[in-house]
């Protein structure tokens, strides 16, 4: 997303249940660019009750009892859309505990699904 900090620069930032972090090393700073940034504002929906909720709906798509959310990823549809789709979407990504068996549900900001992968 765009730097709060920095404008015009790319940021990184870890979130869970309790605090938000700015990760200083990025995994792959190939794909920290600005060219589909998104602000803080724009992600305002994505509040903790709504974070639960689609959490609840992909255990629920992974179809079984044992698997866990491991991972939110918030960014453009580049991914599954045609590239003038604009859409901020966030994707939640659930594994089972063989470390090997995982899925994933993509959601709007109105957390309609947009595409799921499961196992």
């Amino acid at each position: 997303m765009e730097d709060p900090q920095k404008p015009g620069s790319a940021a990184e930032f870890d979130f869970d249940a309790d605090s938000i972090t700015r990760d200083d090393f990025m995994a792959m700073p190939m794909d920290a660019t600005l060219e589909r940034p998104f602000t803080m504002a724009e992600i305002a929906p994505l509040d903790a009750a709504m974070l639960e909720t689609l959490a609840g709906k992909t255990l629920e798509r992974m179809g079984g009892d044992d698997f866990t959310v491991n991972r939110y990823t918030i960014s453009r549809s580049i991914l599954f859309m045609t590239p003038d789709d604009d859409r901020l979407l966030v994707e939640i990504r659930a594994d089972a505990p063989d470390g090997w068996t995982g899925g994933r549900v993509t959601y709007d900001m109105t957390g309609a699904e947009v595409d799921v992968v499961t196992p």
